[in-house]
């Protein structure tokens, strides 16, 4: 199972997709892929994807990057809510990752003014 980030970072998350998103349909799944994560959405990683349980009834979809989700509205091309709660976590994760630590500059003298 996948540690859900906090409710703030999901809520900014799927702002900034819906900020980018391209019509009503998106915008839906969206707004539906973000009350499912609040309201604690089951999701685990697998090979080549992500296991999502949907919230109205019992099946769990098989999501990846390549193929989308294989649920009714996923299957005819439209925009699904598994698929948008993968995205918001992944839109998530730029705000959760640990920053890098900064590099440090050395400074590195010039030997030949030693001898």
């Amino acid at each position: 199972m996948l540690t859900l980030p906090p409710t703030k970072i999901i809520s900014q998350a799927a702002q900034a997709l819906l900020e980018r998103a391209g019509d009503t349909r998106e915008k839906n799944a969206i707004n539906k892929a973000e009350l499912a994560l609040k309201s604690g959405m089951t999701i685990a990683d697998c090979a080549d994807g992500w296991l999502v349980a949907s919230t109205r009834n019992e099946h769990v979809y098989r999501v990846s990057n390549v193929y989308g989700c294989p649920c009714k509205a996923g299957a005819s091309g439209k925009a699904c809510y598994h698929k948008q709660a993968i995205e918001i976590l992944i839109e998530a994760g730029q705000y959760t990752m640990p920053a890098l630590p900064r590099s440090r500059v050395v400074y590195e003298p010039d030997v030949s003014e030693w001898f």
